[in-house]
């Protein structure tokens, strides 16, 4: 289990947000057949593509299984409890397994797998003028051996997190390109 989280944060970088609890959010999710297939990561002056920059994802049993690529070296692993789900706009790849996880946004264009990753800074600002009294929704901040940190994260997957969620603007002072991922043949 943990070499899954351990691909799975190399494939996903930096992009999530985490979550304490899905609630019924994560019997709501499905499987997304546009992620299935073979990818291959976008290198750009910004995204170097680095060492594992090929995957392979295959849906069995009805969870993702992830096939890294390091040089021609394969290296599955374990598969990874994941369910897509739609907030507004937006897809979001939940990685559990429950009740615990991560939430990603991506979207695919074109034959390309797109992962952004959410300004905390600007999340935290948006929720405290649009939502001061939400419950479901983490805003805290607080020092840590980096300096002072600002979290942004999910209590509860509930009705009121998904609407916030899905009011955040899309656009580059909230979602930052992560990473990109070309499909394959």
């Amino acid at each position: 289990m943990k070499k899954s989280l351990l691909l799975l944060c190399a494939l996903l970088l930096s992009a999530c947000i985490d979550v304490e609890d899905f609630g019924d959010a994560w019997s709501k999710g499905t499987i997304d057949p546009a992620l299935a297939g073979k990818w291959e990561k976008v290198a750009t002056p910004d995204m170097p593509r680095g060492d594992i920059y090929r995957y392979n994802v295959t849906v069995k049993d009805g969870v993702y299984v992830i096939t890294a690529y390091e040089g021609e070296i394969e290296k599955t692993d374990e598969p990874i409890q994941s369910k897509f789900l739609t907030a507004g706009p937006y897809n979001f790849f939940m990685s559990g397994p429950p009740p615990k996880g991560s939430l990603y946004r991506y979207k695919i264009a074109d034959g390309v797998f797109q992962l952004y990753d959410l300004d905390t800074t600007a999340a935290r600002q948006f929720v405290a003028e649009k939502y001061p009294a939400a419950q479901s929704i983490d805003t805290r901040s607080g020092g840590s051996v980096f300096g002072e940190i600002a979290f942004f994260s999910v209590k509860t997957l509930d009705k009121e997190a998904l609407k916030i969620l899905a009011e955040i603007p899309d656009n580059e002072n909230y979602w930052k390109l992560d990473s990109a991922y070309k499909k394959t043949p």
